[in-house]
């Protein structure tokens, strides 16, 4: 059906050719037009019927459509008109070259109506294609049948316009997220947050998908908790260097050594973010990264850990259940037990330079000397953990942060961002994607 509908093309075609023969004879002017009349009746009975599918659709333009096709009427009605004079004058044996010159421009017209209504509906048609094309994708990769198909499309299309952006974006976010593990019914759930995510802090599809699977490796398993955890990272990243976007680049890169790092839970993402904060103001973002990871690396073979510990004559098990019991979770307790080693065995000399970077690897050799290369395993985690342990009140700060200070701190961000004349220009185009993607629908 999509190709008996590109009104544009097969409408300017025919009437371009009809009336170039037309030009060389007024009678074969007459016959042809008498067809191109018809032939315009029949594809606009057509182009009726479509836009009566058209309607039971919800599309806010449906109206403009109308307008089209009221205007084809009208030049099928002045053809019609022409015709007949036409007819009459050359009975009466009247000059013809004033007729000819009003053929040329009702042709005219009559063609710039036809690629005018063809345009958009050929355009209308490629956007739907596409559209279902990436469904389709979505459909085969997580073994959804026809309906999940619908509903997952729906919740996209919803998405996209709510968070400004565009179709092919929120549907490669979610294809992303449903290969991640997350069932088709939690992707509906949070289309719209991730749509959002990628408007305010300027991420892309790939990012904020990957933060929310990093989230979902901890333990979040709805939308609420979703939010409460962008909100949080939102809100750390706004108190220093080591900026909201950065935040959820950072866990997106990092999903699975946290994942591996056997971390869980809401509060595990705070310490995390704080975490990455304070290290920022010592290391530089870079190097907080680099840190952090690594730290997360030691942990993930916690029996590896303890026979590096009781090399150095620590034990390991008694320690960490100690700290535990002071109400360190596994992370913090990992570095604390690192710091008290630190403190214990190293110089205040060594620590100053171990703080700085350890540039000659000096110090990071004694601790590897001493047996805790399985711990301190390059100068970044080193670093990272006496960084964190010298800044306690910061980071205690940060990570213990109540949700009464950081709800609502993604949508402040978000109504911030979409109040710019670019994200306006892309709401504008998702409406024009939305009403492209329901008529091609109905003429596929």
């Amino acid at each position: 059906m999509a190709n008996e509908f590109l009104v544009g093309i097969k409408i300017g075609a025919a009437v371009s050719g009809t009336f170039q023969a037309a030009f060389a004879s007024v009678g074969n002017t007459v016959k042809k037009l008498n067809r191109v009349t018809d032939d315009l009746r029949n594809r606009q009975t057509r182009l009726g019927t479509v836009m009566a599918k058209a309607m039971s659709h919800p599309v806010r333009n449906i109206g403009e459509l109308k307008k089209q096709y009221d205007s084809l009427g009208k030049s099928i009605d002045a053809l019609t008109q022409r015709q007949e004079r036409l007819t009459a004058r050359m009975a009466r044996g009247k000059a013809l070259s004033e007729q000819r010159k009003e053929l040329r421009g009702q042709a005219m017209e009559t063609i710039g109506t036809g690629f005018a209504l063809g345009a958009p509906m050929a355009k209308s048609v490629m956007v739907a294609a596409d559209f279902e094309e990436q469904l389709r994708d979505i459909r085969i990769n997580a073994n959804l049948d026809a309906a999940q198909e619908a509903n997952i499309g729906k919740a996209i299309r919803e998405a996209a316009t709510d968070g400004a952006q565009t179709y092919g974006a929120v549907a490669g976010g979610v294809n992303e997220l449903m290969k991640g593990g997350i069932t088709n019914h939690q992707a509906e759930s949070y289309a719209g947050l991730m749509s959002r995510t990628m408007t305010a802090l300027k991420a892309d599809s790939a990012t904020a998908s990957g933060a929310m699977l990093a989230f979902h490796d901890m333990g979040i398993s709805d939308r609420d908790g979703m939010q409460r955890s962008l909100d949080r990272l939102v809100y750390i990243g706004q108190q220093g260097q080591f900026t909201p976007q950065m935040m959820v680049q950072a866990f997106a890169e990092l999903g699975d050594t946290i994942k591996e790092a056997g971390l869980n839970g809401e509060k595990s993402i705070g310490e995390l973010a704080a975490g990455l904060q304070v290290a920022e103001e010592a290391m530089g973002a870079d190097g907080a990264r680099a840190g952090q990871a690594s730290w997360l690396q030691s942990m993930a073979n916690p029996t590896r850990i303890a026979m590096a510990y009781a090399s150095a004559g620590v034990d390991y098990s008694a320690s960490m259940a100690k700290l535990h019991n002071q109400g360190l979770s596994e992370y913090e307790a990992s570095i604390e037990l690192a710091n008290a080693f630190i403190r214990d065995k190293l110089s205040t000399r060594d620590q100053q330079a171990l703080l700085a970077g350890d540039r000659d690897g000096r110090v990071l050799a004694m601790l590897q000397q001493m047996g805790l290369g399985e711990v301190f395993r390059d100068p970044n985690a080193a670093r990272y953990a006496l960084t964190i342990g010298r800044n306690k009140d910061r980071y205690n700060e940060l990570a213990n942060i109540g949700e009464d200070r950081t709800a609502g701190s993604l949508e402040k961000v978000f109504d911030l961002r979409k109040d710019t004349f670019q994200q306006s220009l892309n709401v504008f185009k998702n409406e024009l994607t939305d009403v492209g993607i329901t008529v091609g629908t109905v003429l596929l």
